[in-house]
């Protein structure tokens, strides 16, 4: 998948992401960014439905054949949304995560078990 591509779904799916990401149709990485802030601000603003359409196009992201676009979702989105989830206010969002983010999500947590330094550096 390219970056307009990637664009194209974010906003498609997450029209109230369009401003944020709208300037970052050529790095993958940006969109990652603005995607993972965006799913922080909907788990710290307790938005249900915000976060579930966020969690549903993370989901649809991972199962994308693309092993390049997996890589960073896992490496850029997992790692920016990993304080909100892990904090006790945003806990409640794991219980709305999709079968294959929830296993990435938890791939996540099991390589930050075992250099808990990282740990510290993202939360």
């Amino acid at each position: 998948m390219t970056a307009p591509q990637l664009l194209e779904l974010l906003v498609s799916k997450l029209p109230d992401l369009g401003s944020e990401v709208r300037g970052d149709d050529g790095h993958t990485n940006m969109l990652m960014a603005s995607f993972a802030r965006y799913t922080r601000s909907a788990i710290s603003n307790h938005d249900v439905a915000e976060v579930r359409k966020c969690f549903d196009v993370a989901d649809r992201l991972l199962g994308n054949p693309d092993e390049e676009l997996r890589k960073v979702l896992f490496a850029s989105y997992l790692a920016r949304v990993y304080p909100a989830l892990s904090e006790t206010s945003g806990a409640w969002a794991n219980e709305h995560l999709p079968p294959i983010l929830r296993q990435a999500w938890e791939a996540f947590n099991n390589c930050l078990d075992k250099i808990p330094q990282i740990k510290g550096l993202l939360g």
